[in-house]
């Protein structure tokens, strides 16, 4: 798993070499996506617009298996204020690990 620090240096280095339309904020899921599902960088900007007014839906990805496919609806912040993080995700589990373990399961 990443260190907050790695996570926003590469947060960083993938919004200077890919330039995705709005802020540093935005890049956040698009890279997250790249890691996650290994989608290419010009997919990943395309699953996730950023910017704000968007329902709490800040990208999405179809995964196609053995079975039915699965819609993975994602919600993301980034930001190195923690209550900021923690207003944006009410609806998430409590009985979870919190959500570093959600980042690369």
């Amino acid at each position: 798993m990443y260190t907050n620090a790695e996570i926003r240096n590469q947060v960083e280095r993938f919004y200077r070499d890919h330039a995705p339309d709005g802020s540093l904020e935005d890049a956040f899921v698009p890279w997250w996506l790249t890691r996650k599902f290994s989608l290419p960088v010009q997919e990943a900007i395309a699953s996730a617009p950023g910017g704000s007014h968007d329902y709490g839906l800040d990208g999405f990805y179809f995964e196609f298996g053995d079975g039915s496919p699965v819609l993975h609806l994602i919600q993301g912040k980034f930001s190195k204020d923690p209550a900021l993080i923690k207003k944006g995700t009410p609806g998430l589990r409590s009985d979870d690990e919190g959500l570093a373990g959600h980042i690369f399961r």
